[in-house]
This record gives structure tokens, C-alpha cells and sequence, in this order.
């Protein structure tokens, strides 16, 4: 090849920059390519590696057995506390509605009443909003709002500990016996607005 004159083939440009150098000893198609077996194997490899280093880390950050750091829960504080014996089931499983009931509460504040303009202004008369789900949206909002004035009228360390633990996912120790007493009082607020 002349020099400045640019590589005919892939193989020759390759060669000319240097290009990557090629896995050794796999399976390979007639055109070179490694087999679709082999590129699945090495996928699936590192995937267990990620996996791995990722419970790794679980274990050591949040203190955890190896059964229980693979757990889909695991990142949930509630979750840890029950595991430790610090709080019941029914603490843990009343902070996950908790913190979805909080998120629905998010949702509905922005939803109904805005127009469908686009242009951002509030409007009384929503076109174009289901009622059905206008509905939904008000109940979200009143369950909410009474599980929160609850929880205020227990005292304001009690909406703390459930603010912080429930919704916001935080690890406070100092707060174990207000969340318990919390998630008493928004589990039985909770079951009143269910039915």
C-alpha cells in the first residue's frame, strides 16, 4: 500500500490503526463474527459479575446477610428493621402503602384541574379528564390528607418518623419506637379509608 493512500478492505483498515485485537479461542462464524452461543455466554458471565459485586455491596452497606441482601425488599428500611426484629410485618408492609399512597397523593395533586392546553393555567372545568378518574384522584387526596392529620394529632415526631422512614427511605435508629407508633396509626387510618 502507497503511503497516503487510504486501506481497501476492513481487514487491511483494521490492520493500518491498529484496530482492537480479537478474543482468542471462541467460536466463530465463517465470517469471522464470534458465534451468538458464545457472545450469550460472555453476556450472561458478566451479568453474574455485576450481580455479584452489586450483593457485595448491599452486604456491606447495609449490613446484611447474603440471603437477604439478593432480597427485592432489601433497599427498604422498614424492610431491614423487620428483618432485625426492630418492628412487626404489619409495620413494614403498612410503610410500603404508605409511601405508595404518598406518591398517589403527588399524582393527584398535579392531575385534575389543569388544562389540557397546555397552557399551564388552572381551569374549573377539566375537558378531555375521565371523572372516573378525577375520582380517584379526590379520594387520593382526602386519604392522604386524614392519614397525615392523623398522624399530626399523635405529634409531630410521629409524622417525622414516618415522613422520614416510610417516604423518604432514610436509616434513623433514634426513630424506631415513633415509627412503630406511626405506622399504628396510619395503618388503622389506612384500613377506615379502604372501606
Amino acid at each position: 500500500m502507497a503511503r497516503g493512500a487510504k486501506p481497501a478492505t476492513r481487514r487491511q483498515r483494521a490492520v493500518s490503526k491498529g484496530g482492537r485485537p480479537r478474543i482468542e479461542g471462541v467460536a466463530r462464524t465463517r465470517s469471522g463474527r464470534m458465534t451468538k452461543a458464545e457472545e450469550r455466554r460472555r453476556a450472561a458471565a458478566k451479568q453474574r459479575d455485576v450481580r455479584s459485586v452489586a450483593l457485595e455491596a448491599r452486604k456491606r452497606q447495609l449490613g446484611l446477610a447474603g440471603k437477604d441482601a439478593g432480597h427485592h425488599d432489601a433497599p427498604i428500611v422498614a424492610w431491614r428493621w423487620w428483618k432485625r426484629g426492630e418492628v412487626q410485618e404489619q409495620h413494614f408492609f403498612t410503610a410500603v402503602a404508605l409511601s405508595s399512597l404518598y406518591a398517589d397523593y403527588l399524582k393527584a395533586i398535579k392531575s385534575p384541574g389543569v388544562a389540557t392546553t397546555g397552557s399551564g393555567r388552572k381551569s374549573k372545568d377539566v375537558e378531555g379528564v375521565d371523572p372516573a378518574y378525577i375520582a380517584w384522584c379526590n379520594a387520593r387526596r382526602r386519604a392522604w390528607l386524614d392519614v397525615r392529620r392523623k398522624l399530626l394529632n399523635a405529634g409531630t415526631l410521629t409524622l417525622l418518623a414516618a415522613q422520614t422512614v416510610a417516604i423518604e427511605n432514610k436509616d434513623r435508629p433514634a426513630l424506631v419506637g415513633e415509627f412503630r407508633v406511626a405506622m399504628n396509626i396510619a395503618g388503622r387510618a389506612m384500613s377506615k379509608t379502604a372501606r
